[in-house]
């Protein structure tokens, strides 16, 4: 798991410019599932809708420098492994940008 949060903040600071927002949370599921999710929420420059449904694809990557689009598919990959689910809400527009990913994991391997 510290591999995935690794990888989601990573993601986030290099979306971001210098003095950006950062957040990092967990909390009890408020659905029918127990468990938790962990939210990774940045003011980064977004993604492009056309780029949201390949985000989780093995080597897709928006980056021309670093990376090598393989982070969030095995956190994708590692997620639904212990059962869990990760989702992705995105937004480029020049006044509200930024990307939120959610991980749920449940109760059972929350606490594994």
């Amino acid at each position: 798991m510290m591999q995935v949060v690794s990888n989601l903040i990573a993601n986030s600071i290099y979306a971001m410019r210098p003095g950006g927002t950062l957040s990092v949370s967990v909390c009890d599921a408020s659905s029918e599932d127990d468990g938790i999710v962990l939210t990774v929420e940045d003011d980064g420059v977004g993604i492009a809708p056309k780029d949201l449904p390949r985000v989780f694809d093995a080597f897709f990557t928006t980056r021309t420098t670093v990376g090598t689009g393989i982070g969030l598919f095995v956190a994708k990959q590692f997620v639904e492994g212990h059962g869990g689910r990760i989702s992705i809400e995105s937004s480029n527009e020049s006044k509200k940008h930024g990307t939120t990913l959610r991980v749920f994991l449940p109760l059972h391997t929350a606490y594994v």
